[in-house]
């Protein structure tokens, strides 16, 4: 098992790749936002908000409320729908973490 945390959550990866979160919910610590499904890898975690990369290629974020609110909303930084994604990374950049794909 890994464990990784943002500022004020935490994420624990388990043997299958499915999640637990816990912490603050706008900090990527509710399971509602987390994903239910098995399979995920190539973890990162930024100042409020985890992405990782599924069994099925697609990249999966959930956290920094605002974000997750606006793209809820079709608008805002959304992870990429595509599929081909092999890692995610987390930055930092003047002061603040952006998340990076890859594929």
């Amino acid at each position: 098992m890994s464990i990784y945390s943002t500022a004020s959550a935490f994420c624990a990866v388990r043997a299958d790749g499915s999640v637990s979160v816990w912490g603050e919910d706008g900090s990527g610590g509710n399971a509602a936002q987390a994903p239910s499904v098995s399979g995920l890898t190539s973890f990162a975690a930024a100042e409020a908000a985890f992405a990782a990369v599924g069994a099925d290629t697609r990249v999966y974020a959930w956290g920094f409320a605002d974000s997750v609110n606006a793209c809820a909303q079709g608008v805002g930084d959304c992870p990429p729908s595509s599929t081909g994604w092999v890692s995610v990374h987390a930055t930092r950049r003047g002061g603040r973490y952006e998340g990076e794909w890859e594929m």
